[in-house]
């Protein structure tokens, strides 16, 4: 899992840097309910990342997002 706060305005990560692990790789942009979020410049900096799974973005404090990604975790 590979993480980016959607508050930050660039990625710590190498473009193409997921597509190094043989295993799925996905993507999750935190943060989403923040004043200060830009939820599609955290997806666009996952996806670069080289990922072979989905990206979702989740918010802690409203708890969107947080089913899907405990689905594809299947920690249901």
């Amino acid at each position: 899992i590979f993480v980016q706060d959607a508050t930050r305005d660039r990625s710590v990560f190498p473009p193409g840097f997921a597509a190094a692990f043989s295993k799925r790789t996905i993507g999750v942009g935190t943060k989403i309910d923040h004043p200060q979020a830009d939820g599609e410049r955290a997806k666009s900096f996952l996806k670069r990342l080289g990922l072979n799974g989905p990206v979702v973005l989740v918010s802690a404090f409203t708890g969107e997002g947080i089913e899907e990604v405990r689905k594809i975790l299947n920690w249901d």
